[in-house]
């Protein structure tokens, strides 16, 4: 199913037909390359994506090969201006060991200086069972609410892996720049 069409209000719709439905219910399965033929209306938002698919590279580079992100926020919606950011919650299990050089990529202010991504993370393997669930309950909760309004909305879902289509993504974003369609 693509990303469906935004409400009048600008957000995406929380369910489709109806919430008592699996199908049709938000966080809206995507692959990157949908999310960039939707979302890369603009050179900033292009930027953005790029971020996007670099932070992506390096969380496969460092161990993370299965698992999924929320992409949220401000960058879902069409706004007067222009997103700073793009939310992303990724649920996974951390890599056991993790260079010093590479903890940037679960640090939320080096993550959004570095990649643009209000960057959130979700440990699969903490070795606990309710702390994921419950951790993963919080964002849906908080990402799923206009932080404005506080209306309820959608979020698109995307898969770590394959990384087929952030390349496929990546060459869609420097078409774009070139100008082509």
């Amino acid at each position: 199913m693509p990303i469906p069409k935004a409400l009048p209000t600008g957000i995406l719709p929380p369910f489709l037909r109806s919430p008592t439905r699996r199908d049709g219910v938000s966080p809206y399965p995507a692959t990157t390359v949908e999310l960039v033929e939707r979302y890369a209306t603009s050179p900033r938002r292009i930027r953005i994506l790029e971020g996007l698919l670099t932070y992506r590279r390096e969380l496969r580079r460092v161990g993370l090969s299965a698992g999924f992100q929320w992409i949220d926020g401000s960058f879902l919606e069409p706004l007067n201006r222009e997103p700073n950011d793009v939310d992303v919650v990724t649920v996974s299990s951390l890599p056991l060991s993790c260079s010093p050089d590479d903890e940037h990529l679960f640090n939320t202010v080096e993550a959004k200086r570095r990649f643009l991504c209000d960057a959130y993370f979700v440990d699969l393997a903490n070795g606990e069972t309710i702390w994921p669930i419950a951790e993963s309950v919080y964002w849906y909760g908080l990402l799923s609410h206009q932080r404005r309004t506080q209306r309820w909305k959608g979020l698109v879902q995307i898969d770590l892996v394959p990384p087929d289509d952030d390349t496929a993504a990546r060459e869609h974003l420097e078409a774009l720049k070139k100008g082509a369609p």
